[in-house]
């Protein structure tokens, strides 16, 4: 599964090399994060800041054999909508979806056990989270500001202390 995605990826980087202005400074940006994703799926891990401020990123599908996103992996990727995790995924850096406000919907597999600090902070359209059992710990102000969020049912394993518990989801609406 990796392997068709890494072709998929060279196959676009092609495409965007050929088509697109040298000098275009969006684009060049835009091939490089292709590059670094390429390396960073053979280590089965998106690697912190990749996608850092990628604002032509839309959506994107994660592969199976990914097991970790790294902190800010994605923070400030202003345009993603539709993200889809990979079953065998285990954690969610700190901050790594943090102000993809036009994300709605997260659902996380079965098998995460760690969702860092802040991860979802900011993502203001975010209306839908389904957390799996196997979470057994959230990080402070996970879903800190996203307003459209009405409820978070936090799995019974969870271990934060009761302060934390109340801050996870801080100014979600109720």
């Amino acid at each position: 599964d990796i392997i068709d995605h890494l072709y998929n990826i060279k196959k676009y980087m092609y495409l965007l090399e050929r088509v697109l202005d040298k000098n275009d400074r969006v684009a060049v940006t835009e091939i490089q994060k292709l590059k670094e994703y390429e390396e960073t799926l053979l280590n089965k891990a998106i690697s912190d800041n990749l996608f850092y401020d990628c604002q032509a990123l839309t959506n994107i599908t994660i592969p199976a054999g990914v097991t970790s996103i790294g902190s800010r992996a994605f923070i400030s990727c202003s345009r993603l909508s539709c993200i889809h995790l990979p079953d065998g995924l285990k954690t969610i850096g700190e901050s790594a979806f943090y102000y993809c406000n036009q994300l709605y919907t997260i659902d996380i597999p079965d098998g995460v056990t760690y969702i860092g600090s802040n991860v979802f902070a900011s993502c203001r359209k975010l209306t839908d989270v389904t957390l799996p059992e196997s979470v057994i710990s959230i990080g402070d102000k996970a879903f800190y500001m996203c307003s459209a969020l009405e409820s978070i049912d936090i799995p019974t394993g969870v271990t934060t202390s009761r302060s934390e518990e109340r801050r996870v989801g801080k100014e979600c609406r109720s």
